[in-house]
């Protein structure tokens, strides 16, 4: 859509928005954004300047469990 009316687009940096970008000739920049390091074992690659969509399929994006449970405050329950 953005490309049909010539506009630029960005999306933020997971692996899956690199892909997308990748796909599309309006992307003009990829947002990293570090603060998903601390929860991820996954990690956005930048080669010379420019983000690599990665080989593997998927989102992208590799969660690290334990490290988000340990940020735990609190355990929901519904019954």
């Amino acid at each position: 859509m953005a490309k049909a009316i010539d506009q630029m687009v960005a999306k933020w940096g997971t692996g899956e928005f690199v892909r997308r970008a990748a796909a599309v000739g309006s992307v003009s920049w990829v947002e990293y954004i570090p603060q998903l390091d601390r929860i991820t074992t996954s990690r956005l690659e930048i080669d010379d300047g420019y983000a690599v969509p990665p080989s593997q399929p998927g989102l992208g994006i590799e969660w690290d469990w334990g490290a988000i449970q340990s940020m735990q405050l609190c355990e929901l329950v519904v019954n």
